[in-house]
């Protein structure tokens, strides 16, 4: 029987999509035909990084909550 348990149990949303780049790295990760926006794991990553880092300019920290609002 093969393992159950899900193998994203115990890593961070970090260490998830480091994980995902390494398989599929040169894979589509988000398409949106509307805007012309194809981007890869690894295009995905950078543009997650690069947030990440203004987050951090900006003052956010591990302590500090931030709202997202995302339309569907």
């Amino acid at each position: 029987m093969p393992d159950e348990t899900p193998w994203v149990d115990d890593l961070s949303y970090g260490q998830v999509l480091a994980k995902t780049v390494e398989r599929y790295g040169d894979r589509d990760a988000l398409v949106f035909p509307q805007l012309g926006l194809r981007w890869t794991y690894s295009e995905f990553n950078d543009r997650v990084r690069e947030m990440a880092r203004a987050l951090l300019c900006l003052g956010v920290t591990r302590s500090t909550h931030v709202g997202i609002w995302a339309t569907n």
